[in-house]
């Protein structure tokens, strides 16, 4: 599982400066019908909190709980939700998530799992921060595990990566580029002050065929559902 730690202190800034449309990916979660007044929903991958803050903002009746790998992350998380009534946040590895609830959805956006958007309307792959099969499977289980039957996985859908370097919201300039890698790819990303490079982070990603990742998570007991009221998330219902 990669550790973010070096990031953390900047990830707010390259995240917010257009990386994601969060106001979309909330708009997208508040469309799900298992994420209905009063239920309860896990993110894998919380980060810092960016998406958690929004969604509790618009939905203040959810019982929400993040968990993330990176402590540093989850400290800067922590100081963002501090006011959110109810919401809890816990340092996990998902490969041997435990928790003593049961969640109605878990979602994953650009967190530990994420597929890729195909030519068509099918996507094209998966991507996981778990380099090993195993571990892919043994964090599959564990969300399994923290999902009643009937709950709902949601998994982001994005663009593939790609090479590119842009400016951020205060001028600084962000670069990231990928090289392949066996059954996968390695990400650098870096923020530079003119000259001074500020961040370094390098994550290396497993890449599931689509139909290689649908098997391994009916495997697990997820059936898909197809044609999701999202292009933001593929969804899966725990049998």
């Amino acid at each position: 599982m990669a550790d973010y730690t070096d990031m953390a202190g900047h990830y707010d800034l390259i995240m917010e400066s257009g990386y994601y449309d969060y106001e979309a990916i909330v708009d997208a979660l508040d469309r799900v019908d298992s994420v209905a007044p009063g239920s309860s929903v896990l993110e894998l991958g919380a980060g810092t909190g960016l998406i958690l803050q929004r969604l509790a903002a618009r939905r203040p009746d959810l019982r929400l709980t993040g968990v993330d790998f990176t402590q540093a992350m989850l400290d800067i998380a922590e100081v963002r939700l501090a006011t959110v009534p109810g919401l809890s946040l816990s340092r996990q590895n998902v490969v041997t998530m435990a928790m003593d609830t049961l969640y109605d959805t878990a979602f994953s956006y650009g967190g530990v799992w994420y597929f890729v958007r195909g030519d068509g309307e099918r996507c094209s792959s998966m991507i996981s921060h778990l380099r090993s099969d195993a571990d892919n499977e043994s964090g599959l289980q564990q969300v399994a595990a923290h999902l009643p039957p009937g709950g709902t996985l949601l998994l982001g859908i994005q663009s593939p990566h790609h090479d590119y370097t842009d400016r951020v919201s205060n001028g600084m300039r962000y670069e990231q580029r990928i090289t392949p890698i066996d059954n996968g790819f390695r990400k650098v990303y870096s923020l530079h002050d003119d000259d001074l490079r500020l961040m370094e982070q390098t994550t290396d990603y497993r890449v599931y065929d689509v139909d290689e990742a649908l098997a391994l998570l009916d495997k697990l007991g997820f059936d898909h559902v197809p044609g999701a009221p999202s292009r933001l998330f593929e969804e899966f219902r725990k049998r």
